[in-house]
């Protein structure tokens, strides 16, 4: 059975629909790529940009179709 981010399970990361890179082409020759990781429930852990800086997420949940999202960046909570 899958939920609505087509995990199979709530310890398997998610199969399909999740983008992780993003790559931007420059030039003919050079490109910048963005990242994304997820935690295995479909929710943004870490966003990474093309200078490499990353923002992390907490998410935490508060009732079965609610949650809090907290964003660090730069050890600034927000």
């Amino acid at each position: 059975m899958l939920n609505n981010r087509n995990n199979t399970s709530l310890t398997t990361p998610p199969t399909r629909g999740m983008v992780t890179r993003v790559q931007q082409m420059k030039d003919a020759s050079n490109s910048i790529s963005t990242y994304t990781t997820y935690d295995t429930y479909g929710n943004v852990l870490t966003g990474t940009d093309g200078n490499g800086n990353m923002t992390k997420y907490l998410t935490i949940s508060i009732l079965a179709d609610s949650f809090l999202r907290i964003t660090i960046v730069n050890g600034d909570i927000s």
